[in-house]
């Protein structure tokens, strides 16, 4: 009996070594993609995100100005639990900035840097999240009515953390012609103050846990879940292995899809990003090389004017790429869950009226 016991014990012990090898794999060892031949490119980047802020006029100065940001950043809530207090008559939705004073020593799994090599002890984490920061606060003098500016020592809060910064690594497989992208870790985001008195910074690393199939949003410890759809620019990718850019592999990709138009599954967005409906075969076998009908109308006739133009696409007109990921935050792991639903290539290029904006090209989503 005993050593069936001490047999079970050691199966056990061998499976979560694996799991728990098999986890820091996924989030830590970019080796194997480096030394895999059949990975030709591999990239990594940083990008803040706006977990409460939906930003879809990039381009505009006065969002630059207000979030500190121009990049699209649309959110959709996929399950938000309310928070109740005696102090509110209403009840408050839960802030993902609230989920990081919140964690206890149980699950306790931070780290200093993104690199996930030296880990934060929990005295530290208690050290960070009840550290006092400069507030700035503006009054006016009542007889000048000069504006006076003063600083002020305040507990860091929720208020202050506004951003998060996730790193994540991206790789392409030239055997077969697929764009991986993992995230690796997240970090909360102390806000700048504008007043230069108070520096943008990470204030700790935590790991992320990659889910590659839908999450469980039924499940009691998830209480916080949100789909971001995500541009980012490929200048802001950095190049780890190969010679290429994002942009340029995009370009090459294609290439690839129009030798097998029939097996290659991209979509297009319909309906305000409600809807993927699948490309027909013929469109795929002539993507970035076809023509296209373009629709104009003269200025001063207002005639409706129909051009045949080449659409032959370079490198340069597909400046960005629009990551949509579902973000979970689990309670009793203390982790956040994500998962890669799927990415589009940005296109930048004129509607009708010869107005340029940055859209969708085409729509891959990630295998399950």
């Amino acid at each position: 009996m005993q050593k069936n016991m001490n047999y079970a014990l050691l199966i056990l012990t061998n499976l979560l070594l694996l799991f728990t090898s098999y986890q820091a794999f996924s989030f830590q060892d970019i080796d194997k993609l480096l030394a895999n031949p059949d990975i030709t490119w591999v990239g990594e980047v940083y990008v803040d995100y706006h977990p409460h802020i939906n930003i879809l006029a990039p381009e505009s100065e006065d969002s630059k100005n207000q979030h500190e940001t121009i990049d699209y950043n649309a959110i959709e809530i996929l399950k938000i639990k309310k928070q109740v207090s005696d102090d509110q008559l209403s009840p408050l939705p839960t802030l993902l900035s609230s989920k990081i004073f919140e964690l206890n020593s149980k699950n306790f799994n931070l780290y200093k840097e993104a690199d996930l090599k030296e880990k934060l002890s929990y005295k530290a984490y208690q050290e960070i999240i009840q550290q006092e920061v400069d507030e700035v606060k503006i009054t006016f003098d009542p007889e000048t009515y000069e504006q006076l500016i003063q600083v002020i020592k305040i507990p860091l809060n929720t208020s202050h953390i506004k951003q998060f910064r996730l790193k994540q690594v991206l790789s392409y497989n030239s055997k077969t012609n697929e764009l991986n992208i993992t995230p690796i870790a997240l970090a909360p985001l102390q806000s700048i103050n504008k007043f230069g008195s108070l520096p943008e910074k990470a204030l700790f690393w935590m790991p992320i846990k990659e889910a590659f199939t839908t999450i469980n949003l039924d499940h009691a410890s998830i209480d916080w879940a949100k789909r971001f759809n995500k541009n980012i620019s490929s200048d802001s990718i950095k190049t780890i292995k190969g010679t290429n850019n994002l942009s340029n592999l995009f370009i090459d990709m294609m290439t690839g899809y129009r030798t097998s138009p029939s097996t290659t599954k991209m979509y297009q967005i319909k309906h305000d990003h409600d809807q993927l409906i699948p490309f027909e075969p013929s469109f795929i076998q002539n993507i970035g090389i076809g023509l296209d009908t373009v629709i104009s109308f003269n200025r001063e006739t207002f005639e409706e004017m129909i051009e045949i133009v080449d659409i032959r696409l370079a490198a340069k007109d597909l400046p960005k790429i629009r990551i949509t990921q579902d973000w979970a935050w689990d309670n009793k792991t203390q982790r956040m869950q994500i998962r890669v639903v799927g990415f589009a290539p940005i296109i930048y290029k004129a509607d009708r009226n010869g107005n340029y904006s940055y859209t969708p090209f085409y729509y891959i989503r990630s295998k399950k």
